[in-house]
């Protein structure tokens, strides 16, 4: 990555980085120039209590029940940063004993 090639990359910006990094040996970005977060505490506790409540619902069933906007990859997240998952629809139809039994033969 060059810095006087790409526009969205000044060399200011390079320069900044450079001189924190000689000066405290970290190269952190500035406190508060993280992404806002999509969803509340208030709305995270939400989605943990109905994925407990409801251990069978998946993320989408969970995030129309919330009532909030919020898309099942945020709820997806919600929940394994609280060490819970949502249930995934299977995506295939169980074999009866009789496939099995021909798939043997």
């Amino acid at each position: 990555l060059h810095p006087g090639r790409n526009p969205r990359f000044a060399t200011a910006t390079a320069h900044d980085c450079w001189q924190q990094w000689s000066r405290e040996g970290t190269a952190s970005r500035r406190p508060g120039s993280e992404r806002t977060r999509g969803t509340t505490e208030r709305e995270d506790r939400r989605v943990r209590r109905m994925a407990v409540a409801h251990r069978t619902a998946s993320a989408a069933e969970i995030r129309a029940a919330v009532g909030t906007t919020v898309t099942q990859r945020t709820v997806t997240n919600r929940l394994l940063q609280g060490q819970l998952r949502a249930r995934r629809p299977v995506a295939c139809i169980p074999l009866t004993p009789n496939h099995c039994r021909l798939r043997r033969e």
